[in-house]
Formats: C-alpha cells, structure tokens, sequence
C-alpha cells in the first residue's frame, strides 16, 4: 500500500504475470485508480500499433500502462517491456498528486526488467527514443 492509501489489486499482477511471460493475448494493459484500488482498466490486444496506443491515452486524467515494445535490432525482432507513467500537464492537480504519490504500490508488485518511462505529454512517448532506449535496455 502507498502513502497515499492506494492497494494493488490481485488482477494486476496477475495480467502482469502473462504478459512477461508471453502468455497473453494482450499487447499492454492500463491501470487506473478506482478510490482506494489501483485496478486494469483497459487491455490493448496483441498487435496494438504504438499510434493507436497514444490515440488511446487519456488526454487530461493520469494513467499508468505496461506495454510490451516490440522492435527490431540487427535484423532481430526482440521485446521489452516498458512501466509507463501517464501524468499529463493538463491533468487535475489532486489526480497528479494522487497517481505520483501512488505509483509504487503497483510498481513494487510488477517488478522485474521493466523500462520506466514518465511521461507527461505525448511528445514524451516518442516512438523512436522510446525504441532507442529498449535497444539499450534503459
């Protein structure tokens, strides 16, 4: 539990849980805050472009996101997993606060070689230095 009074429900681990194993028809999974839960509130199918995961983001309200980045190097298709952060600038100040302050209540049950990202605006979720930073495993 987060200082901020914020659990993880047992599902987002578990989703997680098939997701790094490959073992799920999903691409990515969203999480969100419902009161006092941190909860999946979306799930991107497999084959989910990155394009349409961004048109998907909610433009104004924070999000966490686990998405599984597939790119190819040296002629190798490869995958990593990414711990996405969504905080956008336009949000609500009390939903920023809340979804910073709570992040590792989920993070702390989902470890395991993700690739943390924060971001703020779409401009942050570039797909080219996201996939730089997959190939470098950072």
């Amino acid at each position: 539990m987060a200082m901020t009074g914020v659990s993880c429900l047992d599902e987002c681990v578990s989703e997680f849980d098939l997701l790094k194993t490959n073992k799920s028809d999903n691409q990515g999974l969203e999480y969100a805050i419902d009161g006092n839960n941190i909860k999946i509130s979306n799930k991107f199918a497999k084959g989910t472009t990155w394009s349409a995961f961004l048109e998907a983001i909610p433009k104004d309200d924070a999000r966490y996101y686990v998405w599984d980045l597939v790119f190819e190097d040296e002629g190798v298709s490869k995958s990593k997993l990414l711990f996405i952060t969504w905080n956008p600038d336009a949000g609500k100040v009390k939903s920023k606060m809340l979804y910073a302050g709570s992040k590792d209540a989920l993070k702390k049950k989902i470890e395991g070689g993700l690739i943390e990202v924060q971001a703020n605006g779409l401009d942050d979720l570039d797909e080219k230095e996201i996939g730089g930073r997959a190939k470098k495993g950072f």
